[in-house]
């Protein structure tokens, strides 16, 4: 399966120089992945192009998808999803995608016959990035800037919502006692934002989210995908591998993933 990942950087090979070479290139992608910082038009492009479902979270400055949410697309904001994979390769998302906290309880146990957890991936949304301002009692904050307190109970909540499907894993596989093999919480964590010192940059702007080094420690995902930090700062890595084994990649611009 290929995942389409973008953020931050509009290239202009996936909107106005859109050519069929181009769409020659990306016709195996199954998902694509917003980091966040895209205008909605471009995104909406990008999705009617390859037909796929899009995912996104909200970059620091993506305040005009109040007003313009982008068409066709689904905000993951603060949500966990489940995604099954067909045999061709394609992506469905499942039922109780956009439930929020609710989404982890709702009709688990009567589609456990639906459910081969050999081919689902499960992805958890957090955007946003750290706030410049982070005196609590300035009554002006940027629409998603975030202090670390703010983030940390973001998380918290993410964390419980993946905790119940943990369980509910375990109801379906057959061992309430989580002795048996079982799969992984989370499988891909989409944020804007770094963890703090994984990819992250010294300056106010740029410093990750610590709470995301506990949320990859405690679920232990496959990938963490990100954006935030641009290019142009300097020589960036795109992939870095963090303390709990998930491998990190910075997906400014556009970066294909194979699962």
């Amino acid at each position: 399966m290929k995942v389409l990942c973008i953020s931050d950087n509009e290239l202009n090979e996936l909107y106005q120089g859109w050519t069929d070479e181009e769409a020659e290139k990306l016709k195996d992608i199954s998902l694509i992945l917003s980091a966040g910082d895209l205008d909605p038009e471009y995104l909406e492009f990008i999705e009617t192009m390859l037909n796929v479902p899009l995912l996104y979270v909200r970059g620091n400055h993506d305040s005009r998808y109040d007003e313009e949410p982008p068409e066709g697309c689904i905000d993951i904001d603060d949500k966990v999803v489940e995604i099954m994979i067909g045999e061709d390769g394609s992506a469905d998302i499942c039922e109780n995608v956009i439930q929020g906290i609710q989404g982890a309880k709702a009709g688990i146990a009567e589609k456990a016959g639906l459910r081969d957890s050999s081919r689902l991936i499960r992805l958890a949304g957090l955007g946003g990035s750290i706030t410049l301002n982070d005196d609590a009692t300035e009554a002006y904050q940027p629409e998603d800037e975030y202090t670390e307190g703010e983030m940390k109970a973001r998380v918290r909540k993410v964390s419980w919502i993946l905790k119940n499907y943990a369980m509910a894993d375990r109801v379906l596989s057959g061992s309430r006692s989580g002795h048996s093999q079982v799969r992984p919480p989370l499988d891909i964590l989409l944020t804007h934002s770094p963890a703090e010192g994984h990819g992250d940059l010294p300056d106010p702007a740029h410093i990750g989210f610590r709470c995301f080094n506990e949320i990859l420690m405690d679920m232990k995902p496959q990938y963490h995908i990100y954006g935030h930090v641009h290019m142009e700062y300097g020589r960036i890595t795109r992939e870095n591998t963090h303390e709990s084994g998930t491998c990190s990649i910075n997906v400014c611009g556009m970066y294909i993933l194979e699962i």
